[in-house]
């Protein structure tokens, strides 16, 4: 029977963990088997690192490796390296401790260059993009032998593994290399329980993989929302720990939040890095947020890094807004839609529309003949249509290609639509999904337990922009009982002259007649909201403008049953994304 320190040091062993990151010698890895082995507390403080970019080549097979240096302004002794991810299936690290060039003009040669890290995978598979732009941080702990931190690095090479020839671009996003400062803060390490070692608890085999489920899940809170964390979620994690300790029946006295050894008011700009003594606060200085050095200046921005990059600006719910989403929700059930005019500002709707051409540019036209999914009668399904339900696809209008099957303009006015998981798979994009703006409106109509089954990115590009026949929602994405909401962003003004909403409100008539229907424009960063029992269509955009929008789909999930003979289907039983009101 293996006792919970031997599960922890087993746990970062097994190959999923290290397909995901969390391999041994990682700083997971390492902080959970160091704290099962007792090793005692150390902390420093970390400052950032100057380097500049030098130019970048790439390799001639495909798929293709790019090879990136970097050239530090002064010799450093890196501690650790921080970026984002951009669609890079693995990483490799060579380190240079010598000069690029030296006093009398020789420059390194290759046998100069040392490997330290080898083939560190970055992306689970090369054509799923759940975790293709995640935030890493390497530590000096996953470097190989030949790295020895006495000795300071000149530059790095970064060689990056190209997923598959069909993704056309890839790279580092937001790359930062720390040292150890030299105004180190010491700070004694928060009293607390004793490390895993001590505990002589012994389970059995159904409750050790109950506690391998949990750690995992440790792990993986860690990868999503560890570099975003505030205090207040910095707390809620910890209450996540207790209960989650107390599922398999282990206690252990939960560490006090004011005790964590990663405080929001330390003075000196950083990162405050630590080895502590006790599992639950490694947990907390892994969490913690991290407090970035501010250069000369000394001021410390303590913003979360979504804050930094690709965070949107969205709107806080106040009184007034408050009250017109009400009203809309009322508008909402009495005629089966409600406007809410100029709700997001011009500048979040342009961060989503660049977000939305990064994922377009991926987009290889040549390799998918798919077509989007039609509301008429001539509906052309295959595979990479339906496969959707879990990723990003692109789709093209039918108007694209010419006689001669090659697009008649660019990629980005040839596409229809991008769908159908935009909102859990895109780190930008799922902002919006999780914001209070969407759990507002959602509380608002009534809903208990809701989930977002599929998004869609639409573009109506100028002049090819197709018309989408009369349809209701709830016959494709059908429960029992009906209770699908459409939330339909504006991204561009939507005008008649580009192709906006046209909604049929039902009278008395058994048959709808279209040639009442409404015409509904709305200025960019307008709200619609759509009942899934209302008829509603779109005109063809003959104009010269784009008309690109944005549209979430929620459905119930108390006391209704999601119809088996819906077109999206989650594979394996994977459950839709929540939100969580």
């Amino acid at each position: 029977m293996a006792t919970l320190p031997e599960v922890c040091r087993t746990l970062w062993d097994r190959p999923a963990m290290c397909r995901r990151g969390g391999a041994p010698g990682s700083t997971i890895g390492r902080r959970v088997t160091d704290v099962a082995m007792g090793a005692a507390a150390d902390e420093f403080v970390l400052e950032e690192v100057a380097f500049t970019v030098r130019e970048q080549t790439n390799s001639a097979r495909r798929p293709c490796v790019i090879y990136q240096e970097i050239a530090f302004d002064k010799p450093a002794n890196i501690e650790c390296i921080k970026f984002r991810n951009y669609y890079c299936a693995s990483i490799s690290i060579k380190q240079l401790t010598i000069p690029l060039v030296d006093a009398f003009g020789t420059a390194a040669k290759e046998s100069d260059w040392t490997a330290i890290l080898s083939s560190r995978q970055l992306m689970t598979d090369a054509h799923y993009e759940d975790d293709a732009q995640h935030y890493h941080t390497i530590s000096i702990s996953e470097f190989g032998a030949c790295f020895l931190k006495e000795i300071p690095v000149h530059a790095l090479r970064f060689y990056l593994e190209q997923p598959s020839p069909n993704w056309r671009s890839f790279g580092l996003r937001d790359l930062k290399c720390y040292k150890r400062s030299s105004n180190t803060v010491v700070a004694k390490p928060a009293p607390g329980e004793a490390a895993f070692s001590s505990i002589e608890a012994r389970l059995d085999p159904d409750l050790i993989a109950r506690v391998k489920d949990v750690i995992v899940s440790i792990n993986e809170i860690h990868r999503t929302l560890g570099p975003a964390m505030k205090p207040p979620a910095f707390g809620q994690f910890h209450t996540f720990v207790r209960n989650a300790v107390e599922a398999v029946r282990f206690s252990v006295q939960r560490h006090s939040s004011k005790q964590c050894t990663m405080k929001p008011d330390v003075a000196e700009p950083g990162v405050l890095f630590t080895r502590a003594r006790n599992w639950q606060s490694a947990l907390a200085s892994r969490l913690s947020i991290l407090r970035l050095s501010g250069g000369a200046s000394g001021k410390v921005d303590t913003r979360p890094i979504a804050e930094m990059v690709g965070h949107l600006e969205l709107p806080e719910i106040g009184p007034d807004l408050g009250k017109a989403i009400r009203d809309a929700a009322r508008n909402y059930e009495c005629d089966g839609y409600a406007v809410l005019p100029t709700v997001f500002s011009k500048g979040c709707m342009e961060a989503l529309r660049s977000r939305m051409m990064e994922i377009v540019g991926e987009f290889c036209a040549d390799q998918h003949n798919a077509v989007p999914f039609s509301t008429d009668r001539n509906r052309d399904v295959d595979e990479y249509f339906l496969s959707s339900s879990t990723k990003i696809h692109c789709f093209l209008e039918k108007e694209a290609r010419g006689a001669d099957g090659k697009l008649k303009q660019a990629t980005e006015l040839s596409v229809n639509k991008t769908g159908h998981a935009i909102h859990e798979v895109d780190d930008q994009f799922k902002q919006l999904s999780d914001s209070e703006i969407v759990k507002f409106i959602v509380r608002s109509c009534g809903y208990k337990k809701p989930a977002i089954p599929q998004s869609m990115y639409i573009f109506k590009p100028p002049g090819i922009g197709g018309e989408v026949t009369a349809h209701q929602d709830s016959t494709y994405l059908y429960t029992d009982p009906p209770s699908t909401l459409g939330i339909w962003i504006s991204v561009d003004e939507a005008t008649v002259d580009n192709g906006c909403l046209v909604v049929h409100v039902p009278k008395d008539a058994p048959q709808f007649d279209l040639s009442g229907a409404i015409a509904v424009p709305v200025p960019a960063g307008s709200i619609v909201l759509i009942h899934g029992a209302l008829v509603h269509f779109s005109y063809a955009n003959r104009s010269q403008r784009t008309r690109h929008a944005y549209t979430l789909h929620v459905i119930e999930q108390e006391d209704t049953t999601y119809s088996r003979e819906n077109w999206l289907q989650r594979p394996d039983g994977k459950p839709f994304y929540p939100v969580h009101l």
